[in-house]
């Protein structure tokens, strides 16, 4: 029996994870799946007869990471000059997110060069009250998320502030008059 070992420490055996190739002389190529994203794994050929095991020399690389994922949650709360938004990192990428929050503007893709509120790190759900907006105002929403790979926004919301209606009122001509005091209907 010939092919490959590997595992997440020093000195893999085929006792660890193995793929194994055939029987016999000559090259082979192996494909690795199902690996874990930004770490470090330790490979070494080997080979089985009659005899024992014997191993290649050892070498070692790390897979990628990927930037988060997250996700923008719908506004709640509407009102004159506030509503409640947030999201959600759904996946580091293989990193950890040292960073996630929600970035907002008037115009349509906010970035974090936009308003920015930072809310937290980790992978987890989070929200704010975004307060003191202008009233009759739409406001454009991402969440997004911090790892070494870079940033990563979620899919972009858009809500808009309850305009401000001014009540009608009237008054009515004094119904009754007296030296010190007048009735007034409005």
């Amino acid at each position: 029996e010939r092919g490959i070992c590997y595992a997440i420490l020093q000195g893999p055996t085929v006792g660890d994870t193995k793929v194994v190739q055939g029987e016999g002389v000559g090259t082979f190529t192996t494909l690795l799946t199902g690996l874990q994203l930004g770490t470090t794994y330790y490979v070494r050929a080997y080979a089985i007869n009659e005899n024992g095991t014997a191993y290649g020399n050892e070498v070692s690389f790390t897979t990628d990471i990927m930037e988060p994922t997250v996700t923008t949650a719908a506004a709640t709360g509407v009102a004159y000059t506030s509503a409640t938004v947030g999201g959600e990192v759904t996946s580091d990428g293989g990193s950890e997110v040292t960073e996630h929050g929600i970035c907002y503007s008037l115009t349509s893709n906010p970035t974090i060069n936009n308003e920015k509120l930072a809310l937290g790190s980790g992978i987890k759900a989070f929200s704010t009250t975004l307060e003191n907006l202008q009233a009759g105002t739409t406001y454009y929403v991402r969440a997004y998320a911090i790892n070494k790979k870079g940033i990563a926004y979620g899919e972009e919301i858009s809500f808009s502030t309850t305009s401000y209606t001014l009540p009608l009122v009237t008054i009515n001509i004094p119904a009754t008059i007296s030296y010190t005091q007048a009735v007034i209907a409005g």
